[in-house]
């Protein structure tokens, strides 16, 4: 857990993995589904990682895209 917390990252292989593995795709990013994703898209900063997460980009091609906007 130390590891984890230490890192400072988002651990993007937990969004990754839940979606990858999660029934019904069309409604995960959804936000009639929940106010948080709606939440999620700002704190994201806008729906970029959603499409990247929805084309099945893996976690170190997401962040090589977001270093190009440091």
């Amino acid at each position: 857990m130390k590891r984890i917390r230490d890192s400072k990252k988002i651990n993007l292989s937990w969004l990754i993995e839940t979606y990858s593995k999660v029934p019904n795709k069309e409604i995960f990013f959804d936000n009639k589904q929940s106010k948080e994703i709606v939440v999620f898209d700002k704190l994201a900063g806008g729906p970029l990682l959603e499409k990247q997460v929805i084309s099945g980009m893996s976690e170190e091609d997401i962040r090589e895209k977001y270093l190009i906007y440091e």
